[in-house]
């Protein structure tokens, strides 16, 4: 009967602990031994010599001193007066609280509230709309936000 792997003699372990001690990887070692890398990875943990040899690294030379900066020059500290900014909103139009058969063609429909006098009626805006627009300026920005890049660019749709 044949075997699919290679026995470990006395002397490959003893080939194996020399090697190594000389710095050798495990693959170059497998190669002299004529055996997979991974074969011997797993035997030399099995004996214990698995980490590398330690080697004396050579000293690192030291790095010159830096130059030391020249000090940069003080900057002259002056006030400066800014004008504060004032806006001034402007007036809204005042909504009209119409009902639904009382508005035009060119009114705005926004819902405001509910017409008390008669059961489930509303209140609509009634102010002048914006060209090709159920709504006027105040509630066109209202009713028509753009949505976030960030929303957008996914391509949700609402």
């Amino acid at each position: 009967m044949k075997l699919a792997y290679k026995l470990w003699t006395k002397k490959h372990t003893d080939q194996l602990r020399k090697l190594r001690a000389t710095g050798l990887t495990f693959n170059q070692i497998g190669v002299m031994l004529e055996r997979s890398k991974n074969s011997v990875i797993g035997k030399a943990h099995r004996l214990g010599i698995f980490s590398q040899p330690e080697f004396e690294p050579e000293p690192e030379p030291e790095p010159e001193p830096e130059p030391e900066p020249e000090p940069e020059p003080e900057a002259v500290k002056t006030s400066v007066y800014v004008k504060p900014v004032v806006r001034v909103a402007k007036p809204a139009i005042a909504a009209r609280h119409v009902g639904l058969a009382e508005l035009e063609r060119d009114e705005c429909r926004y819902p405001v509230g509910k017409d008390v006098s008669v059961p489930g009626a509303h209140l609509f805006c009634g102010t002048p709309t914006r060209d090709k627009s159920s709504y006027c300026k105040t509630h066109h920005n209202i009713v028509w936000q753009q949505m976030p890049t960030r929303v957008r660019d996914r391509g949700y749709r609402l």
